[in-house]
């Protein structure tokens, strides 16, 4: 599977099992089905068409879902740009953004089978570093406007924003989905689960790392997620528990913005060279090395360590970052992607 590949299917496929598997809308007609998911990210936005087909014996498990393609072959998707989340103050322009993202979708579901469509519309970090009262404002137009334009099946919480543990969580399931890790094996004693892959995931707003854990008693409950690949929750074959993080403000857009305005507000002193392939590390150290060698360090120091969110003896943001993915003896089964795939 190659990355292209993977960066397309991240994310939203696992938000189709999650939704399918916990019952968050009506039981589906038995026939071929439809979804929309518009994954809003932080610099811009994705709508998905997915289909399956449901049989009457189906009763749990995972649905065979795939990406709906048109007559010539090719995935129904649509992309956008800028991000949802740069709509705060252009509230009268997103119905037109919204539009220009379903138009595919409502062109080729069959206009019987799309009161039956559920439509989510799903924002990550780029919408959580916005106030409450922003986000309200832009959902709130987003929903005003899809509920009186389109037919599909839509409810007000059907458009919102997810959790850094939510998306860390539908990107570890992604990832494992598609390297087959759900998939049980023959034992002893009857099938048993496969061990799974961790994940780092390096978006453009924020950074999400996941990973299996076969013990929680040493970790905070807060980290912590529980979730079932089937509609039987006593089925411990396919029960999960996963250590979950989120670095909201360290993807890689994010990051570069920091970067940036460091440039802004110190380009009399120096100036910090950004390429495709800059390092975290490299950055923050360069830039105090720089500061300290003018005598300077002292007078930016505080506001260096906000912006990097890391302190003066250590390497400590990253070394947190890493360990949490290598604490369990997983490293050569970690899955590391970012936002330069997409």
């Amino acid at each position: 599977m190659s990355w292209h590949t993977l960066s397309t299917y991240l994310n939203i496929i696992t938000v189709v099992f999650i939704l399918l598997e916990m019952h968050t809308f009506e039981a589906a007609p038995v026939g071929q089905n439809y979804i929309i998911i518009v994954d809003a990210g932080s610099s811009g936005s994705r709508m998905f068409v997915y289909t399956w087909q449901t049989k009457a014996e189906s009763l749990s498990g995972l649905e065979d879902v795939e990406i709906l393609k048109d007559v010539s072959g090719n995935p129904v998707v649509k992309k956008k740009t800028p991000g949802l989340s740069s709509f705060a103050n252009k509230l009268s322009d997103i119905p037109e953004y919204i539009s220009a993202l379903l138009s595919d979708a409502e062109s080729h579901i069959p206009l019987s089978s799309q009161p039956s469509t559920p439509l989510f519309i799903m924002a990550t970090a780029g919408m959580r570093l916005l106030t409450q009262t922003d986000q309200d404002a832009i959902w709130k137009r987003v929903r005003s406007h899809v509920k009186s334009t389109y037919k599909f099946q839509f409810k007000e919480s059907h458009a919102y924003t997810i959790s850094g543990v939510e998306e860390g969580l539908f990107g570890w399931i992604s990832v494992n989905y598609l390297l087959g890790k759900f998939r049980l094996l023959p034992g002893d004693n009857g099938p048993v689960k496969q061990p799974t892959n961790g994940m780092l995931d390096m978006g453009g707003a924020s950074m999400q790392i996941a990973y299996e854990v076969q013990s929680t008693d040493n970790l905070p409950s807060s980290l912590v997620s529980e979730f079932s690949l089937t509609r039987n929750w006593f089925s411990t074959n396919q029960r999960y528990k996963l250590y979950v993080k989120s670095y909201l403000g360290y993807g890689m857009n994010a990051f570069r913005r920091k970067c940036l305005l460091i440039n802004a507000l110190l380009e009399s002193i120096f100036f910090i060279w950004l390429s495709d392939k800059f390092c975290y590390v490299k950055c923050y150290f360069e830039i105090k090395w720089l500061l300290h060698f003018r005598n300077l360090f002292h007078r930016y120091e505080q506001y260096l360590f906000e912006m990097f969110g890391m302190n003066n003896s250590s390497k400590q943001k990253a070394s947190r970052i890493e360990v949490s993915c290598l604490i369990i003896s997983v490293a050569d089964r970690c899955i590391y992607f970012s936002a330069h795939y997409y």
